[in-house]
C-alpha cells in the first residue's frame, strides 16, 4: 500500500511540471520591457499583461515620469512602484521603477516617460521611454455574450494613481 501511494506521489510530481507549463501556453501572457525597448512597437493581445522596469535613482533627484498621458481606455495601470536594492546599506542606491499595465481593450497606446527632476521647470530629461502599442482582441465575458463583451469591470488607474471607474464602450 505504501508503494502504491508513493507511487501516485511520483506520477503527480512528474506530470505537475507539465501541468504549469500547459497553463502558460493558454494565458494571454505578459510583455516584459526595459530601457533597451525604448522606440519599438509591440502587438499585444487584450487580457495580457505589459510590465516595464526601469532604472532609478530617486536621491539624485530624478524620476520617471508620464511625459504625456496614457489612454487609459485602452490599459489600465496595475501597478506603479519603486523597488529599492536588497541588504543593509541601500540609502542613496539606484533601484527600479517598476509599471504593471493591463490591456484592457483593442487600440492604439503609447507609453512615454521621462526621467526628469521635476522641480526644474525647462531641465532637459536626463533619459527618455517611449513605446508603442497596438492592441487587439476584445475583452472577453465568462458568459459569451456580446453585450457584456463591451463591459470593462477591471479597476484601473490613470497615470496619476486615481482610480477610473468601469465604462462602457462600444469599440474602436
Amino acid at each position: 500500500m505504501t508503494e502504491r501511494i508513493l507511487s501516485r506521489k511520483a506520477l503527480f510530481l512528474y506530470f505537475l511540471p507539465l501541468l504549469f507549463f500547459l497553463c502558460g501556453c493558454f494565458s494571454p501572457g505578459e510583455l516584459h520591457l526595459t530601457q533597451q525597448d525604448s522606440g519599438r512597437t509591440f502587438e499585444v493581445k487584450t487580457g495580457s499583461f505589459i510590465t516595464v522596469t526601469l532604472p532609478g535613482n530617486p536621491t539624485t533627484g530624478y524620476q520617471w515620469r508620464f511625459a504625456t498621458a496614457f489612454d487609459p481606455v485602452v490599459l489600465g495601470l496595475c501597478r506603479d512602484s519603486f523597488l529599492s536594492p536588497t541588504g543593509e546599506k541601500t540609502a542613496g542606491k539606484p533601484g527600479t521603477r517598476l509599471l504593471k499595465f493591463e490591456v484592457i481593450a483593442p487600440g492604439k497606446a503609447a507609453l512615454d516617460l521621462e526621467y526628469v527632476r521635476p522641480w526644474e521647470k525647462n531641465g532637459e530629461a536626463a533619459q527618455r521611454f517611449q513605446v508603442m502599442f497596438y492592441c487587439v482582441g476584445k475583452p472577453k465575458s465568462a458568459s459569451g455574450n456580446r453585450e457584456d463583451e463591451l463591459e470593462i469591470f477591471t479597476p484601473r488607474r490613470d497615470q496619476y494613481g486615481n482610480d477610473i471607474p468601469g465604462k462602457r464602450f462600444d469599440g474602436i
